[in-house]
């Protein structure tokens, strides 16, 4: 192999692994629809954290989500739409926006979640990592 074609394979591998990597999101209000499909007042949830990976979703809305991805359908403008079971094997649907909020359905219940700003983040691994 030339020298070449291994770094078009290595740089190819980078992205790749990232991505790969698994995600984290972190929240603190979630909107729901109401019987006229209007979205609600946001009602604050406490600070919570929704993670991604290529395999499973989990996060806490009105209930524990531990939810298997079926299949992945990415969508124009860095979304996508994850269609996963839940933990009772229910159908439920995720579809994640450009990282800034998600929508999620399941048999009956629809949730509205923004996502906090990721620097947020970033200092909620630190503390983290501080008490370590």
């Amino acid at each position: 192999m030339n020298l070449k074609m291994k770094f078009v394979l290595s740089l190819f591998c980078l992205a790749a692994a990232c991505a790969a990597q698994d995600r984290s999101f972190l929240f603190s209000q979630v909107q729901s629809r109401n019987d006229a499909q209007e979205w609600s007042q946001a009602t604050d949830v406490g600070r919570q954290v929704a993670h991604f990976t290529q395999a499973k979703i989990e996060l806490t809305v009105d209930r524990d989500y531990w939810l298997t991805i079926i299949r992945k359908t990415e969508l124009p403008g860095h979304g996508m739409v994850y269609l996963c079971r839940d933990q009772y094997q229910k159908p439920v649907t995720v579809t994640l926006f450009d990282d800034e909020k998600m929508l999620l359905y399941n048999e009956n219940r629809r949730f509205q979640i923004r996502f906090e700003h990721p620097i947020a983040m970033a200092r909620l691994k630190d503390s983290y990592a501080d008490a370590d």
